[in-house]
């Protein structure tokens, strides 16, 4: 099983997957290109994230781009 922490970022071929929060069995997350799209924010069950992310092809960014975005 993946461990989701807030501010991991997950790069695909279209969009990005910003982890905002984890709680319990839930991740939040907003998909798309802007970590700044609060209005779009999801939350589902870890597993099923962690799905998603497979199946798509996501892969983590690197700390460097991670902690640019977070700053």
């Amino acid at each position: 099983m993946m461990k989701f922490e807030r501010g991991q970022i997950y790069q695909g071929e279209d969009d990005n997957i910003f982890i905002k929060g984890v709680s319990d069995k839930m991740v939040r997350f907003i998909e798309g290109f802007s970590p700044s799209a609060i209005h779009n924010m999801q939350e589902i069950p870890i597993e099923n994230l962690e799905q998603y992310i497979k199946k798509y092809g996501f892969e983590r960014a690197s700390e460097e781009y991670e902690a640019f975005v977070n700053a």
